[in-house]
C-alpha cells in the first residue's frame, strides 16, 4: 500500500490498546435524517472507515491500563501502559505490564506498516528469560495474555489491509451508526474472516464490533463505551471483548489517558525491550 495511512486504535488494545482527567462524557443526540441525506446515499464501506481513521487525529497516545479477565469463575486482573506513535507511513505500539507480579515487566513492541505487502513486526520480551522473541505466523494467533485477545489485535490495520462493504445504516444507544463489514485483503495473515463495525455518526468512531473466524462463525464482540474528550480528541475509556460463547470476558479500562504528550521515537526501538 502507497498512500498515507488514514488513521483510526485498532481495536485492540490495539486494538489496543492506546486509550481520564477532568473530561466530560459525549452526550451526542441522534442526527435528524434530513440533515444527512448525503452521508446516507453517497459514503461507501471505504468511505466509512476512512472517516473512522481521520476521527483519530492524535500523533502519539499513553494510557495506563486495568485489564480484567473473566472465564470460569476466575478473574484474572493485570495492570499495563500503552505507548503509540504514528509515523507517515507506519505506526508503532508499546506495551509494559507492571503487575501481577508474574507478568511485571513483560513487553510486547509492535511496528506496523502501511504496505499490504509488508508484514507487520511483533516481538515479545520475557524478563524471567531475558530474551526477546519475535511473534510471527501462527503465534500471532494465539491468545494474548490468557486474554480473549489474540496477538493479531495489538497490530493496527489500515483502511486498505481490508475490502469494506457498507451494510446499513441503524440507531446505537444515544447516536446513530453506519454498519461497514471488513474482509482481510491478505486472509492468509489473519485469523479472522470477516469484521462488522458500527461507527457513530457524530464522533465517527467504532462501538462495536463482530468478529468472524475462518469459517463464518462469530467468535467475539467488541464493546467501545465511555467516550470522553482529550483536549480536541476523543476516545473511549472503556472496551469490553466477550466471546460468542459467553464463557469469558475481557475488560480494558484507561485509568489514565495523555494524548500528543511528546513521545519519542527511541521508546518504540528494540532496545526499549530490555
Amino acid at each position: 500500500m502507497s498512500r498515507p495511512r488514514e488513521h483510526v486504535v485498532r481495536r485492540t488494545l490495539a486494538v489496543l490498546l492506546v486509550l481520564a482527567g477532568s473530561t466530560a462524557i459525549v452526550q451526542a443526540q441522534p442526527a435528524p435524517a434530513a440533515a444527512q441525506p448525503q452521508q446516507q446515499q453517497q459514503l461507501s464501506g471505504r468511505d466509512i472507515a476512512q472517516r473512522a481513521r481521520q476521527a483519530e487525529t492524535h500523533r502519539d497516545v499513553y494510557r495506563r491500563y486495568l485489564m480484567t479477565v473473566e472465564r470460569e469463575g476466575v478473574t484474572l486482573r493485570r495492570g499495563l501502559e500503552s505507548y503509540s506513535m504514528r509515523l507517515p507511513d507506519a505506526s508503532r505500539g508499546l506495551l509494559v505490564f507492571h503487575e501481577p507480579a508474574d507478568a511485571r515487566g513483560i513487553k510486547y513492541l509492535t511496528w506496523n506498516y502501511d504496505e499490504i505487502a509488508r508484514d507487520d513486526d511483533m516481538w515479545m520480551f520475557l524478563p524471567n528469560e531475558r530474551i526477546v522473541r519475535r511473534i510471527a505466523g501462527s503465534s500471532r494467533r494465539g491468545s494474548f495474555m490468557r486474554s480473549d485477545l489474540l496477538n493479531e489485535d495489538l497490530q493496527d490495520r489500515s483502511v486498505d489491509d481490508d475490502e469494506h462493504k457498507w451494510l446499513r445504516r441503524e440507531p446505537c444507544g444515544d447516536a446513530n451508526c453506519q454498519v461497514i463489514e471488513s474482509k482481510p485483503v491478505r486472509a492468509d495473515v489473519s485469523e479472522y474472516s470477516r469484521r462488522v463495525t458500527w461507527v457513530r455518526e457524530d464522533l465517527w468512531l467504532p462501538v462495536k464490533v463482530e468478529y468472524m473466524d475462518r469459517s463464518g462463525a462469530l467468535v467475539k464482540t467488541a464493546s467501545y463505551q465511555d467516550f470522553q474528550r482529550f483536549g480536541d480528541a476523543w476516545s473511549r475509556t472503556r472496551t469490553v471483548i466477550t466471546a460468542a460463547d459467553g464463557r469469558s470476558r475481557t475488560v480494558l479500562l484507561a485509568e489514565e489517558t495523555r494524548i500528543n504528550a511528546g513521545l519519542q521515537p527511541r521508546l518504540f526501538e528494540h532496545a526499549s525491550l530490555r
